[in-house]
């Protein structure tokens, strides 16, 4: 509950910053090509998205429990029982903590953000000029049901995004601003929010909704 508590407070922080720099006229904006989307990660970027860490974990547990000499069927971290409870659980964080957890959580959230940003913003562009769109992600909270339930809370993606001219790679415009999604909150808010869209996909939507309108209405200051 403390991790949630401080993974809270983080998220918080996210949301408060913005700032934008756009020098492109309407004319250029209609010009441009998106040719690349590139995402990177600071070397302080934190990502708690329980769902991807666990689905990540029954992984590994599934292949331990596949190799020769192994149980058919590992204890999960799911239905653990009393007796092996605190062993499944060190066992959870040793791989939740692990480099190989660490970088599937930033693939995963890299796919993601792809699919969606040449789903809903490349089509947008289809001009002449070349440009790349570099996402440097800041931070990606999810909270849990649990911390909704006793905290309240709502996911939260920041991540700055730059243009950039493809040939010369100058700077055309950037955006650092970040996104959060509705959640339910509470016993009852967290029962409702049950047959709403996962809330990694609500976040990273009006991540890309935010984005596209900073790119095609571009606000020059």
């Amino acid at each position: 509950m403390i991790k949630a508590l401080v993974l809270g407070l983080v998220a918080l922080g996210l949301a408060a910053c913005a700032s934008s720099t756009n020098l492109l006229s309407e004319a250029e904006v209609k010009g441009m090509r998106i040719e690349r989307i590139d995402v990177s990660y600071r070397p302080e970027a934190m990502i708690w998205w329980g769902k991807a860490e666990r689905e990540f974990v029954e992984k590994e547990l599934s292949k331990k429990s596949a190799a020769p000499g192994k149980a058919k069927r590992p204890p999960s971290v799911t239905d653990a029982s009393n007796t092996g409870e605190d062993a499944i659980s060190a066992e959870y964080n040793r791989i939740a903590d692990s480099p190989e957890a660490k970088a599937h959580l930033r693939e995963t959230l890299t796919r993601l953000v792809k699919e969606r940003l040449q789903q809903e913003v490349v089509p947008e562009f289809k001009g002449t000029r070349p440009v790349v769109l570099e996402v440097v992600v800041v931070g990606f909270h999810v909270p849990s049901a649990a911390q909704r339930v006793v905290l309240g809370g709502a996911p939260t993606f920041g991540a700055l995004r730059i243009l950039k001219d493809a040939k010369t790679g100058k700077e055309l415009a950037k955006l650092d601003q970040n996104a959060a999604g509705f959640a339910g909150n509470g016993l009852l808010g967290v029962a409702i929010d049950q047959a709403l869209p996962d809330l990694e996909d609500r976040v990273i939507a009006a991540w890309v909704a935010q984005t596209k309108a900073w790119l095609v209405q571009p606000q020059k200051s």
